[in-house]
């Protein structure tokens, strides 16, 4: 089965490496996003600090698409942090990244 993937932005993205921390409930875990737009961002885990996703513990189920996390990064090294609630959107691989990410919708507020 072919499942056609249909690109719903409706804001430009920019590639990044900003470092990011994820929190959800009291578990932290740190990533990289590799571009984010004014809706959201596209996050990457390296194996040393995986989310924690599908991973029983949380909830007993583990983090899911609708789920939410605290995102918190720094926009350029002078600038101060930003703290964002977003909305686990899709976990996958990014051709456009060339590795397996996470991507998440900022949620407004």
């Amino acid at each position: 089965m072919v499942i056609d993937y249909i690109e719903r932005r409706i804001s430009e993205r920019a590639r990044t490496t900003w470092p990011v921390e994820c929190r959800l409930g009291g578990i932290t875990t740190t990533g990289v996003i590799r571009d984010v737009s004014a809706d959201g961002a596209f996050v990457a885990f390296g194996p040393a600090s995986p989310p924690p996703i599908h991973e029983p513990g949380l909830t007993g189920k583990g983090l899911e698409v609708g789920d939410q996390m605290v995102l918190r990064f720094r926009p350029g090294q002078q600038e101060p942090a930003v703290q964002a609630i977003a909305s686990l959107r899709w976990a996958g691989y990014s051709a456009d990244h060339h590795r397996f990410g996470y991507g998440f919708q900022f949620e407004p507020g």
